[in-house]
């Protein structure tokens, strides 16, 4: 499997794990990293190693942004494609239903032409037989004009049946196209969360290596001033007080 289809299927598998989750499914990612920038704070990272802070705490940042921005358009994302879906299943079966209209019109087409047929060649017959057109038309001059329009409607009738079924073709690719669109939406979001995810882990890593880096320069700062404060009077400078357990 190529790589990026890898990773669009990876995307799908921990976004639909969303799906029945009111919160997002990566958050405490985001919590994780949220505490160990505050771990990172509490060590004057921000003071000593402002670098790796600033790092974590502007890929928090994006992660939060991202987080929000894929769970808005998730939501957005599976009403479209529900509706499109109930577009698609109702369009489809619109459009079978119509197509097996056709048979029927297109039978009353030749029964309506065989009708008016017999109606013009019964008039002939009494043409022929000396009868006026008065007379002709006193006698089946209705039943010609119902014939005719029999002709007509019928033949109307199947030029509609298939203009609608032409519409409903159109009105079906439509709908596969809005529903493809949603589905793409939807991958795409949670593509964004996978985003989301990666970055609160490097949030997290950088206020790790930030709390790290603090800590190692105030060692060396400690170390320095203890070595020059010995060197002048012999005597030690009081070590610092050592963080709170919860503070590290």
């Amino acid at each position: 499997m190529p790589a990026l289809h890898r990773g669009a299927a990876l995307a799908a598998v921990v976004f639909g794990a969303a799906l029945g989750c009111a919160t997002s499914p990566i958050h405490d990612h985001i919590e994780k990293a949220e505490a160990q920038i505050s771990k990172a704070r509490r060590a004057r990272a921000d003071h000593y190693a402002s670098e790796n802070y600033e790092q974590a705490v502007s890929a928090l940042d994006r992660a939060r942004d991202a987080e929000g921005a894929a769970m808005s358009e998730r939501s957005v994302a599976e009403t479209a494609r529900k509706r499109a879906e109930a577009d698609v299943d109702a369009l489809a079966a619109a459009l079978v239903a119509r197509r097996a209209d056709i048979p029927e019109a297109e039978g009353k087409v030749p029964a309506a032409e065989f009708r008016l047929a017999q109606l013009r060649s019964r008039a002939e017959g009494m043409r022929r037989k000396g009868l006026t057109s008065t007379e002709i038309d006193r006698a089946i001059g209705a039943d010609l004009i119902i014939a005719g329009c029999d002709v007509q409607c019928s033949k109307a009738g199947v030029a509609t049946i298939r203009s609608d079924i032409a519409l409903l073709e159109l009105e079906l690719e439509a709908a596969k196209r809005r529903l493809d669109s949603a589905s793409q939406q939807y991958d795409m979001a949670g593509q964004r969360l996978l985003l989301a995810k990666d970055l609160a882990q490097t949030a997290a890593a950088e206020g790790t290596s930030a709390e790290a880096r603090s800590l190692a320069v105030q060692k060396e700062h400690y170390e320095a001033a203890l070595g020059g404060v010995g060197a002048q009077s012999g005597g030690l400078p009081p070590a610092p007080e050592p963080m709170a357990a919860g503070e590290r």
